[in-house]
């Protein structure tokens, strides 16, 4: 599995910088993590859950297709083919959170 987010990082904070201005003050690099829905950055930024924040600031179901796909390009979950690998899902989830931490970081100087 490629564990390189670079992209779909980039997605997300172009995304983020046009709906919701000055979002980076709004996360805690101490608590971030993508593998919990209200330590995520769509959680942190929206100050909710992922599936209310997706709602409201997206426009998706949650649970859709739809929003899947647009989460995963916008580097905010994961497309994981072996769900049951704990330990992949794991890897994954934690450099997917260390882009974003180093991401924004950059932002922040």
């Amino acid at each position: 599995m490629d564990l390189s987010f670079e992209v779909e990082v980039d997605n997300g904070i172009k995304f983020l910088n046009w709906r919701l201005p000055g979002w980076p003050a709004l996360v805690d690099l101490d608590t971030l993590d993508l593998a919990v829905v209200d330590r995520c950055m769509l959680a942190q930024v929206d100050q909710s859950t992922f599936g209310q924040a997706i709602r409201r600031l997206v426009g998706l179901a949650s649970k859709s297709p739809e929003a899947r796909a647009w989460a995963i390009n916008h580097g905010f979950i994961l497309a994981i083919d072996q769900l049951y690998d704990l330990a992949a899902m794991s890897s994954a989830y934690e450099a997917l959170t260390e882009t974003w931490r180093r991401k924004i970081g950059e932002l922040t100087g």
